[in-house]
């Protein structure tokens, strides 16, 4: 037991090492992320709504470019931003059918955006960021007006999680391994590190699933395939 803890710990030790300094460099360097997203302006029925009326960013800080287009056929509409005093930050101004306009904006948390070298307190939907079209906000509440929102995705706020669990079950281990090393070892020790590195796994393969369903691309859509050389042979 004390061999196999020894194996472990020093394991785990030269994995975080590196991936702690990644890390730190991925946080030193990378510069923030862009999302571009186009929403339209158009009339359903006899009602004006954003399409979509939804903005899901997978992450914060994000640099965020909305270009928002006027698809309604006799409306104005327009892409608007207030911040919590009522003051309006980004803003496509009224455009009429037809037209677009492109407002670049980032989101730095939740309740910090920036724009135009401007950073403030966005006004707040239920869920997230509220936007709305200046002629027809009505009441301003989500459904009884043209209003949308920036929602942080669900799926962001799981890898999250997931992330504090995997560090949490590895410093159990780390503290079951010195343990052991240290002698302090009771009958259980085996079962409480088999435990551990079980929910490690487990949350890591959970973690990346969700990654790869939600933030990276479908190979079989972006990926271009080599044909298939099928060779036919005639029978004798």
């Amino acid at each position: 037991m004390s061999r196999f803890a020894l194996i472990l710990a020093t394991f785990l030790v030269v994995a975080g090492i590196p991936l702690a300094g990644l890390a730190t460099v991925n946080a030193q360097t990378v510069p923030t992320p862009t999302l571009s997203v186009t929403v339209f302006g158009e009339t359903v029925g006899s009602r004006q709504v954003f399409a979509p009326d939804q903005i899901l960013i997978p992450q914060v800080p994000i640099q965020l470019v909305v270009t928002f287009h006027n698809n309604d056929t006799v409306m104005d509409h327009s892409f608007t931003m207030n911040d919590v005093n009522g003051t309006v930050h980004p803003n496509t101004g009224i455009l009429s059918p037809g037209q677009n306009a492109t407002v670049t904006l980032t989101v730095i948390t939740m309740t910090q955006v920036s724009f135009n070298g401007t950073t403030y307190t966005p006004e707040a939907g239920p869920s997230g960021i509220l936007f709305y079209c200046i002629p027809h906000r009505g009441t301003g509440i989500v459904g009884q007006g043209m209003v949308g929102q920036i929602i942080l995705s669900m799926a962001a706020l799981a890898i999250a999680g997931l992330v504090v669990g995997i560090v949490w079950f590895s410093i159990l281990t780390m503290i079951v391994a010195v343990q052991v090393l240290q002698g302090i070892e009771d009958a259980a020790a085996d079962s409480y590190m088999a435990i551990f590195m079980g929910m490690v796994f487990l949350l890591l393969a959970v973690a990346l699933d969700v990654y790869r369903k939600e933030f990276m691309p479908d190979e079989l859509i972006h990926k271009i395939r080599r044909p298939k050389i099928v060779l036919h042979l005639a029978f004798r």
